[in-house]
């Protein structure tokens, strides 16, 4: 479900108000709807009124059975105060939080974090809010203070977007549902377009759009007749230390967090659905599931390449991950596995103006979706509403340890450091003197700066992106990621606590736009078990030798798993590759990025803004096959790909936008 809402000024013209109510009306039912002041704006009323409405609405009005799972969905809550409350997501261990406020079990979620914050009314709403466990976004509007109130809870997979103009603010989950509202500009953010293709984070609240922001998980936003302010609920913190007696003890600590992490996301009486590889991620959360819901079926799917499918990948990686995920399955039966296979480009990648819609945003992974997609429709089929996956892993859990080598030099750990590299090096079926000279490069960042001026490597935004040297200089993109505290390359950043808390805050405000946009376009809410807040913490906070014990990368997770995946899996030295026939998919599309580039010499923005006669390029240097291409693939599955997506939006925007 999504959360979508306005109030405005007592100066604006009663027919806009009107207008914005008629929206919400038309998404959802009378029983999600909540305002104020209907009485103001009776039809046949001319002149200016105030007006407050929050709605909770399908996240796909497009899927059929939205509105289906939209009765299921709870409604607006009331509090003694009269305020009004919409809250989407869901809090965890509600029982809990019920009894701390006098409340039967089973309350709705909404009525329970409408007591919450009315029991906590002495404190800030930063205090209550922070202490209000779950993965939610929530609105309240309180009448007598004439006050809106959003907030993402820290690391949820929502987020909320929002613009604010002289008579009102208006907000929603997705772009496209507040685009619904007609005051809501859609003028495109030059600096927005050109981080979002670059894949830079630059400012976290900013979006493609000017005057539209974003509100991170763990943020607050409270506007009202004192102004509008942001303030901060909660952010990773790189310099907690937690520090235990035995390598045995961070084990058992992190197995409990990890059985709390899932446990508390099961709230449906089904189960969520799975999202499974073969890697280590989200087999942890699915075995988990199988063991905290003991008996009861899962069902899980999974990715794997067409029988057909040509790919050339390196051997560190692991492009076939039916045995792993067989092995995974065979050790817990109520796992019910999946294997679905993309033939070809799905109907998006050749006109991907469906998910515009959708969204209101570009798709520059169109093709990486489009791998994906069979399983997504599967799920959907299967009339799953939640999936659950593990995307925060690489930071928290699983995180594999090399990045953490500098931090040991630089603590003067020597000893450590020659206790875990060489074995590591070994593990990886890898040379020893590169990852010596790499954490020795990356513990003196400015020597090897240096290094790289003088051999003339010097990290150029412009060869990783498919932006315009101009528009990068006109910009001024690098004083924008200086300004950011963003590097060329994020292994620059060389202290690695401070490096994974950037990732897990920044990099989460990101990600939770592309979850938000996969809301919009399969109806599918994420849960993601691994980026849960107690996790977090304790994997920012333990020695970061725990993830190299024994010489092997992973070794937190590889311990921990030990007691419930197979060997197979946990010794695994290769890394998964998803889309792994990614030139099959791309060559199937070259005539169609030929003539979009042609086309997209038309389009202003896209000029000023693409480099477009280096895509042109690329397109007529088609790699002869996919040996050639993985040596490019940079090039290809990333600027070219990317750029020709970008191209396709901001030509649907400006014929949008005329």
């Amino acid at each position: 479900m999504a959360l979508m809402g306005f109030y405005s000024a007592d100066r604006r013209p009663a027919d806009a108000s009107r207008t914005d109510l008629d929206r919400l009306h038309n998404l959802t039912t009378s029983s999600h709807l909540w305002t104020a002041s209907p009485h103001r704006l009776r039809r046949g009323v001319a002149g200016t009124s105030a007006c407050e409405a929050l709605a909770v609405v399908p996240d796909s009005p497009y899927r059929q059975d939205g509105q289906t799972a939209l009765a299921y969905s709870p409604g607006p809550a009331t509090d003694r105060a009269g305020r009004g409350l919409c809250l989407v997501g869901i809090l965890f261990e509600p029982d809990r939080i019920a009894d701390a406020c006098g409340l039967p079990p089973g309350t709705p979620d909404p009525v329970l974090a409408a007591a919450w914050l009315d029991r906590h009314a002495g404190a800030s709403p930063e205090t209550a809010l922070n202490r209000l466990p779950g993965d939610y976004a929530l609105a309240r509007w309180d009448p007598q203070e004439k006050t809106l109130l959003l907030a993402v809870a820290p690391m949820a997979t929502h987020t909320l977007y929002h613009h604010q103009g002289p008579d009102g603010l208006w907000f929603a989950s997705t772009l496209a549902l507040l685009f619904r509202f007609p005051g809501v500009p859609r003028h495109p953010s030059m600096t927005g377009l050109a981080g979002y293709v670059s894949a830079l984070v630059l400012d976290p609240a900013q979006t493609i759009f000017e005057d539209v922001g974003l509100l991170p998980p763990g943020t607050l936003l409270v506007s009202g007749p004192r102004g509008t302010r942001k303030s901060v609920l909660w952010q990773p913190d790189p310099g907690h230390r937690i520090r235990m007696k035995r390598d045995s003890d961070y084990v058992e600590a992190a197995r409990e967090l990890l059985d709390t992490a899932v446990r508390v996301r099961l709230r449906q009486p089904r189960p969520p659905a799975v999202q499974l590889s073969g890697g280590l991620d989200s087999p942890a959360i699915a075995a988990t599931m199988a063991r905290v819901r003991p008996g009861v079926p899962i069902d899980c799917y999974t990715s794997v390449p067409a029988p057909s499918a040509e790919w050339a990948v390196p051997a560190r990686h692991m492009p076939e991950e039916r045995p792993a995920v067989e092995a995974i399955a065979a050790l817990h039966p109520t796992l019910r596995v999946q294997f679905h296979a993309s033939t070809g480009p799905a109907p998006f990648e050749w006109d991907p103006r469906p998910l515009f819609l959708k969204t209101g945003r570009a798709s520059i992974l169109a093709p990486h979706m489009g791998w994906f997609e069979p399983i997504n429709q599967a799920m959907i089929a299967d009339g799953h509403t939640h999936v659950m996956v593990g995307n925060s892993g690489n930071f928290t859990l699983s995180y594999d340890g090399l990045p953490s080598l500098p931090d040991l030099i630089r603590r003067g750990r020597i000893d450590l450091l020659a206790r875990h590299l060489p074995p590591a090096a070994r593990f990886l079926r890898r040379p020893l003197w590169p990852l010596i000279w790499g954490a020795t490069g990356a513990s003196l960042p400015t020597l090897r700066a240096l290094w790289r001026r003088w051999r003339g490597r010097t990290p150029s935004l412009a060869g990783h992106s498919p932006l315009r040297p101009e528009a990068i200089a006109t910009l001024a993109l690098p004083e924008e990621m200086a300004r950011w505290g963003q590097p060329a390359r994020l292994t620059d950043i060389s202290d690695s606590r401070v490096l994974r808390a950037y990732m897990l805050s920044a990099g989460h405000a990101r990600n939770v736009e592309g979850y938000a946009a996969f809301r919009a376009t399969y109806g599918l809410d994420v849960l993601d078990p691994l980026g849960d807040r107690a996790l977090v913490e304790f994997c920012l906070a333990i020695p970061v030798e725990q993830y190299l014990i024994g010489g092997r990368p992973r070794s937190l997770a590889r311990r921990v798993l030990a007691d419930r995946l197979p060997e197979q899996v946990t010794a695994e030295r290769r890394i998964g590759r998803q889309n792994p026939e990614w030139f099959q998919r791309l060559t199937a599309q070259r005539e169609a990025f030929a003539a979009d580039l042609e086309t997209l010499q038309r389009v202003p923005l896209a000029a000023e803004l693409l480099d477009l006669p280096r895509l042109k390029k690329l397109v007529e240097d088609w790699p002869a096959d996919a040996a050639a291409a993985e040596k490019q693939r940079l090039d290809y599955e990333t600027l070219l790909a990317r750029g020709v997506n970008l191209g396709r939006f901001l030509h649907w925007l400006d014929g949008n936008n005329r």
